[in-house]
C-alpha cells in the first residue's frame, strides 16, 4: 500500500515538472477606455508653424470648436502689437462642433521701431477676431513656440542686417562650392558672419554647420558643399533643401534668419547635387 502510495505521489511529481515547463499564457490584456474630455464651450485658438509656411511667409491660426454647435466663419482676424497691420485669414469654412481647422495667415512687416512689446503683460500678445452668424467675439491665442515673436525678431535683425549689407546666395554651383555674395550699402556699421546651417539636403562634409568668424566686407565668402544623402525622391522635392540658415552680429547684437536661394540659384544646387551622386 505504502509502494502505491509512493509511485502515485511520484507519478504527480513528474506531472507537475512538466506542467512547470510549458509556457503559461498572458492573461488577456483588457482595454481601459480613456474618458474623453467634456468641450471647453469655446473656440479655442492656437498659432502654428511648419517649414513649408515659413517658406511662403505665413503662420496658421488653428481654431478648436469646442461649443456643440457648427461655426461658419464670415471673418477671422489676428492682431498683435508685434505686428504693423492686423491680418485677415483665409480658406474660410465650416467648423462642426469637436473639429480643428487651420486658417493660413499671411505675415506682414513687424513692428522693429520702439521698445519690443513685453510677452508676459497682458495685452501684448496676439488675439483673434472671430464674427460668424452676427456675433463676433474676441479669443486669446496660445502660441507655445512664440513663433510670432521669433519671426518678428528674425525680421527686425534681417532689416538691421540689410541696412549694412545686401546678402543674397550665388546662382552658380562653382568647384563645389556655396557661395554667399555680399554687397555693403555704403551705411555705416559692420556684420560678422559666425556660422552657416546646413539644410536636410546639402550640407558640408560632415554634416551640420560651417562655422565661421568673419567680418564682411565685398568678398564673397565660399563653403564647400555636398549632398546628404543621395536620394533622387528628396531631390525632387526640393523644398527648402536650398534655404540656408545664417547666424551673424551687428552693433552688439547677435541673431539668425534663414536665406533662400533664388529658383536659378536652386536648379543649379539641385543639378549639382544629381550629379555629384551620380544621379543626372
Amino acid at each position: 500500500m505504502v509502494a502505491g502510495l509512493l509511485v502515485t505521489t511520484a507519478a504527480c511529481g513528474h506531472e507537475n515538472d512538466r506542467l512547470d515547463d510549458r509556457v503559461v499564457p498572458s492573461p488577456s490584456l483588457t482595454m481601459i477606455q480613456t474618458p474623453t474630455l467634456p468641450p471647453s464651450g469655446t473656440l479655442d485658438v492656437a498659432m502654428q508653424e511648419s517649414s513649408h509656411d515659413r517658406a511662403h511667409h505665413r503662420m496658421e491660426a488653428l481654431i478648436t470648436n469646442g461649443t456643440a454647435q457648427t461655426v461658419h466663419p464670415q471673418k477671422i482676424v489676428y492682431d498683435d502689437p508685434r505686428l504693423t497691420a492686423p491680418i485677415t485669414a483665409g480658406r474660410l469654412r465650416a467648423m462642426p462642433p469637436t473639429s480643428h481647422r487651420q486658417f493660413p495667415l499671411p505675415l506682414p512687416e513687424p513692428r522693429c521701431d520702439g521698445p519690443r512689446p513685453d510677452p508676459d503683460v497682458q495685452g501684448s500678445k496676439g488675439t483673434l477676431t472671430i464674427t460668424a452668424g452676427g456675433r463676433t467675439q474676441v479669443r486669446p491665442v496660445t502660441d507655445v513656440n512664440d513663433d510670432i515673436g521669433r519671426y518678428s525678431e528674425e525680421e527686425c535683425f534681417r532689416q538691421a542686417v540689410a541696412e549694412i549689407t545686401d546678402l543674397r546666395w550665388s546662382d552658380r554651383v562653382e568647384d563645389g562650392n556655396l557661395q554667399l555674395d555680399v554687397r555693403p550699402t555704403g551705411a555705416p556699421g559692420t556684420v560678422t558672419l559666425l556660422g552657416v546651417q546646413g539644410t536636410y539636403l546639402f550640407g558640408p562634409e560632415h554634416g551640420g554647420s560651417w562655422p565661421a568668424h568673419e567680418v564682411l566686407t565685398d568678398r564673397p565668402v565660399r563653403f564647400p558643399i555636398l549632398p546628404s544623402r543621395c536620394d533622387g525622391h528628396a531631390f525632387s522635392e526640393g523644398g527648402t533643401a536650398t534655404t540656408f540658415r545664417v547666424t551673424l552680429r551687428t552693433e552688439g547684437v547677435q541673431g539668425e534668419f534663414e536665406i533662400p536661394m533664388s529658383e536659378r540659384g536652386k536648379r543649379a544646387m539641385i543639378a549639382y547635387g544629381l550629379d555629384t551622386c551620380g544621379l543626372s
